[in-house]
This record gives structure tokens, C-alpha cells and sequence, in this order.
């Protein structure tokens, strides 16, 4: 008898437990289901995921990320980047923004009436005493021995909306949006836009060179696509920065094509050749007012490599390669010993299909094909 009542409790409790699970299970898809419709209106789902670290090393977290934006990519002046930029203030509650140089007035009005915070070059200062008074309580100047060569703004939509990055090699002003050859990315990120609203604090604070520290997030994974953000030079130095190339270039499969406005870092240029040699299909675009004794063009050119000189009357600004037709290193610094060890610099690598593609095809059209 004890043994039977023990059976029909054991019963009972295993049907109250799969009740019960039946009950958290139920509740856990009705819950998710809510959020993915929720993120249909730009909201973002964080996690963060441990990445696999070097034997002998401490392994990281990679911040992760799931919202319903795509990375988007344009190219000045196929592109108006200036509208771009204007639609974004518009859209925004909070806008900061860091530039090497200002000078497009429908921009500066927009950045006025948002009450945007702004950090421009000092020596573009002469050229922007019109834009530091009508934005005067939210201007500063980056260090006067020093370049703050970025070109980013960071867009905070309130509401619990994504925030979004703008950035790449695109200058805002009448040559930049009109004439040279430029880009501009805008990714949806909450995690990336930490990072740019860290490094924007510390040059607001006057907080320049190495002084600056590390990256809060590094390596994100947005929308299974890997993100990687640094700031030079406090993340570009010593071989830091040239890393950021060479290790993409070297573990290439297929292709490396590149359009550089100055090209001066031989360690950059000897991993082309490395690539080269092995029958990667290596490929690139100078832009030809910067050609001097130190540019890596006649090297990459002796080596056998494919290179040209743009034919855009105008500048070529890009600062970009293209790895594998999957993989983008873009932003404000050039391959050069200044812009990755001296100068304020932003650099992104986008390891995305489908930014790549966009690249290349402007690749086309710099080259002229």
C-alpha cells in the first residue's frame, strides 16, 4: 500500500511539473514573439557571446546584437552624403558629432537647431569661426599640436530606439559632398554607438593621442555580421594599427582590392605583395595629387601588382579595402604613420556581404571600368 501511494504522489508531482514547464515554455515564445515585433520598430536585442581566446590568453566577450536594420553605404557624390546626414539630425533627439572639418550651411543649421554637440579640428579654426558661433555652447576645438581627423556622428533617436553611427572618409563640405570620391556608412548599432559616444566624451574632454582609452566594445556581432571598432592611436599603436591590415590581407582567399587617398605604411604594402604572390587578386587605387617618394604605389607597381591612378579631376578619399568580397576596413584614417599612430582617427571593418558588394561597386567606378 505505501509503495502505491508513493507511486500515485510521484505521479502527481510529475504532472504538476510538466504543467508547469508547459506553463514557462508557453510564456518564454510569447515573450520573444513580442520582442521581434517590437524590433520591427528599431528596438535591438543584446546578448553577448565568449569568443574563443588564444591559448595563454584571456578570453573576451564579443557584445551581440539582433535589430532590423541593415548597414547602409553611401558614396559621395553618386550620393548626396549632405542629405544623408540632414535626414538622420532630423530624425534624432540627441545628435554629437566629431568632423576634421565643417563647412556645408544647411549641415551647420541642422546641427544648430538639433543643439548638437560638435568637436572640430583646431586647425580648421579659421575656416569655422561662423560655425563655432552659431554652435558655441556645444563646440569645442580637438588639440592645436594635433589633427582630430574624424569624420563621425553619433544619432540618438530617443524611445528606446537603435542608436546609429555615421562614419567613413566623407568631410562635410562643398568638395567633400560635390567633388571627391567619399564614403559614408550608417550602422544601427547600440553597442558600436557606445564606442563612438567614448571616444566622443574623451575628445570633448580635451582627452587626445594615447591618452584616450581602450575601445568599451571592440568586436560586436550585429545581425550575425562581426563589427570591429577602433580609435586611433590608442588602439593603432605599434603594430596595433597595422594589424587592423595585415591580418585581413594576409589571411585573404581570393582578393584585396583597395582606394586610398595616401598609402605611406610599408608594413600595409608588404602584405599586398605577400598576397600577391600567392595569387591573391590584388588591386588598387591611388589617388594621384598625393603621389610623392614615400607613397607605396611605384613599390606595389614593381611587384607586379595592379595598380592605377584615379581619374577624378577632384580628390579620391577613400581610405578602403575590400577583402575576399566580404570584409570592408573603412573610416577617417589613412594607412599611413600619422594616421595610425599621431592623428585622431576612427577606423571600422565591416565583415558584411552585402556593404562589400557596395563597395566594390564604387571600387568600379573609381577605376573607371
Amino acid at each position: 500500500m505505501a509503495q502505491e501511494k508513493i507511486k500515485k504522489m510521484a505521479g502527481k508531482g510529475s504532472a504538476k511539473s510538466y504543467l508547469l514547464w508547459t506553463s514557462y515554455l508557453l510564456w518564454t515564445i510569447i515573450i520573444l514573439q513580442l520582442i521581434s515585433l517590437m524590433c520591427f520598430s528599431g528596438c535591438t536585442i543584446i546578448t553577448s557571446v565568449l569568443e574563443e581566446g588564444e591559448e595563454g590568453k584571456d578570453k573576451a566577450f564579443i557584445a551581440n546584437e539582433t535589430n532590423s536594420f541593415d548597414t547602409e553605404a553611401y558614396f559621395c557624390p553618386n550620393d548626396d552624403c549632405l542629405t544623408v546626414l540632414l535626414s538622420r539630425i532630423e530624425d534624432s533627439a540627441s545628435v554629437k558629432c566629431a568632423f576634421y572639418d565643417l563647412e556645408l550651411e544647411l549641415l551647420i543649421d541642422a546641427l544648430s537647431e538639433k543643439k548638437a554637440e560638435l568637436v572640430l579640428d583646431y586647425s580648421n579654426y579659421n575656416d569655422n569661426i561662423d560655425t563655432l558661433t552659431r554652435v558655441s555652447e556645444q563646440a569645442t576645438l580637438g588639440q592645436k599640436n594635433r589633427q582630430m581627423h574624424n569624420k563621425f556622428c553619433v544619432f540618438e533617436f530617443g524611445n528606446g530606439m537603435t542608436k546609429a553611427v555615421a562614419t567613413g572618409s566623407f568631410n562635410p563640405t562643398e568638395r567633400g559632398n560635390q567633388n571627391n570620391n567619399n564614403n559614408l556608412v550608417v550602422v544601427y548599432s547600440d553597442y558600436l554607438a557606445e564606442d563612438y559616444l567614448a571616444e566622443f566624451k574623451e575628445l570633448k574632454a580635451g582627452i587626445h593621442g594615447r591618452a584616450g582609452e581602450a575601445t568599451p566594445y571592440p568586436k560586436i556581432i550585429l545581425n550575425n555580421n562581426l563589427i570591429e571598432s577602433y580609435f586611433c592611436p590608442e588602439d593603432c599603436d605599434g603594430e596595433d594599427g597595422i594589424k587592423i591590415y595585415t591580418d585581413l590581407i594576409d589571411s585573404a582567399e581570393g582578393s584585396v582590392y583597395f582606394m586610398t587617398f595616401s598609402f605611406t605604411k610599408d608594413e600595409i604594402g608588404d602584405a599586398l605583395v605577400r598576397a600577391h604572390e600567392r595569387g591573391i587578386d590584388v588591386r588598387g587605387v591611388f589617388e594621384k595629387s598625393q603621389n610623392n617618394q614615400y607613397l607605396e604605389y611605384q613599390r606595389l607597381a614593381d611587384a607586379g601588382i595592379n595598380v592605377s591612378w584615379d581619374i577624378n579631376p577632384a580628390n579620391m578619399h577613400h581610405k578602403v579595402f575590400v577583402i575576399d568580397r566580404r570584409t570592408v576596413i573603412t573610416g577617417s584614417a589613412n594607412p599611413t604613420g600619422n594616421g595610425l599612430t599621431t592623428n585622431d582617427e576612427n577606423i571600422i571593418v565591416l565583415h558584411d556581404e552585402a556593404v562589400a558588394d557596395e563597395f566594390l561597386e564604387e571600387f568600379k567606378r573609381v577605376l573607371g571600368s
